[in-house]
């Protein structure tokens, strides 16, 4: 089964889309069984990577753009790098 989203459509803003994933669908096993998407928790790399993949491609992607959340003033504009493996940013 694929994996699993919900859209979201921001009232007004036609040029931002929004998904939130579900657990449903995708390649992750045991306890990470589904579509888990996170390198940080211990699941199967390449389960991750097949979830990611699978995402992408449903959602039309050029890059995969993730940064790590943390408490700061810096900020990141127009990211031209492919971050599909995990964030390597703050």
């Amino acid at each position: 089964m694929p994996v699993s989203y919900l859209s979201f459509h921001f009232p007004g803003l036609t040029h931002i889309h929004c998904v939130f994933t579900t657990r449903q669908g995708g390649h992750s096993t045991g306890p990470y069984a589904g579509a888990n998407l996170s390198f940080d928790v211990g699941d199967d790399p390449q389960a991750v990577r097949a979830n990611r993949d699978e995402l992408r491609q449903a959602l039309g992607f050029n890059r995969w753009q993730e940064l790590r959340q943390v408490h700061g003033q810096d900020i990141h504009y127009d990211l031209e790098e492919d971050f599909f493996s995990g964030a390597e940013l703050e």
